[in-house]
């Protein structure tokens, strides 16, 4: 008989989102995992924290400087604290079939801050990605760079080793559509 696989959420433990996520799914029996790094300012569950060395940081440099591109935004390759928490995004979406995100556009039409560094990285990667816009108060799903975003009811259901992740300005209607999400 095949062994039923665990619904994994990984994350990134910042505030806002990414804990909201994780404490949804945990309550959902989902095992949550949140990459991290020493410095980290995270309120994330020393029990759910991956703690990534500064060698498995760096391995992510190649695909942030392909996503700057893309996003015609800067990646300084230095042990910044911004840098840092880049890097991190990789390994939030390196082996996870499925995304889920609650942000906003900026004016360039892209998904705002850091969320959009996580995005971008998970797009390259022809997957199935979700976005919650607290904006416009509605769910978008990704039909591919010809179509972009667009509007759907709601997403699936999370399932598997998908990503949960998002602004840290989390509104009330954020958190609501992150536990819709995950209340089936």
């Amino acid at each position: 008989m095949a062994r039923k696989r665990a619904n994994v959420c990984l994350s990134g433990g910042a505030p806002g989102a990414d804990l909201a996520w994780g404490a949804v799914a945990r309550r959902c029996g989902h095992r949550v995992i949140h990459f991290s790094f020493a410095g980290h300012r995270t309120r994330a569950r020393r029990g759910e924290r991956i703690v990534l060395s500064a060698a498995q940081l760096r391995t992510a440099d190649r695909h942030l400087r392909r996503v700057a591109r893309i996003l015609g935004r800067r990646f300084v390759a230095d042990d910044s604290y911004r840098s840092k928490l880049l890097r991190r995004n990789w390994f939030q979406v390196r082996d996870s079939a499925r995304l889920y995100a609650v942000a906003s556009f900026d004016r360039r039409g892209q998904v705002a801050g850091g969320t959009g560094w996580t995005v971008a990285l998970f797009l390259g990667r022809a997957r199935e990605a979700y976005l919650f816009d607290q904006r416009r108060r509605r769910w978008l799903a990704w039909r591919g760079a010809a179509s972009g975003w667009q509007p759907i009811a709601r997403p699936p259901m999370p399932h598997g080793r998908w990503t949960g992740i998002g602004t840290r300005r989390l509104s009330e209607v954020g958190r609501q559509a992150i536990r819709a999400a995950m209340a089936r």
